[in-house]
């Protein structure tokens, strides 16, 4: 035999402070919002000056390696990918 839970229904009763004003969230003010209201205009932001993105493929020991590495010197994996990749470009 299964047991039933008994459900109470609380009527709960926001109290407003006067100082606060409660803001409209109905179908007029969600008419006046945009995607550059909400987002900010100009859509995405460019990358920083300076960087443009990087993907790379690495075999998995070679990721193990590279980030074993990386924690020994105390930095990140992307990090010292960059600072390897930086260091080196000029020899290929």
């Amino acid at each position: 035999m299964a047991m039933q839970q008994t459900r109470t229904r609380v009527n709960v009763v926001q109290a407003e402070a006067p100082d606060m004003a409660v803001p409209d969230v109905g179908a007029a003010a969600l008419a006046r919002w945009t995607t550059e209201s909400l987002f900010g205009a100009g859509g995405a932001r460019p990358p920083r000056r300076g960087f443009e993105p990087g993907f790379v493929l690495f075999e998995s020991h070679v990721m193990e390696a590279l980030r074993s590495r990386a924690a020994e010197r105390g930095l990140a994996y992307d990090a010292l990918v960059r600072l390897i990749v930086r260091d080196h470009v000029d020899e290929y």
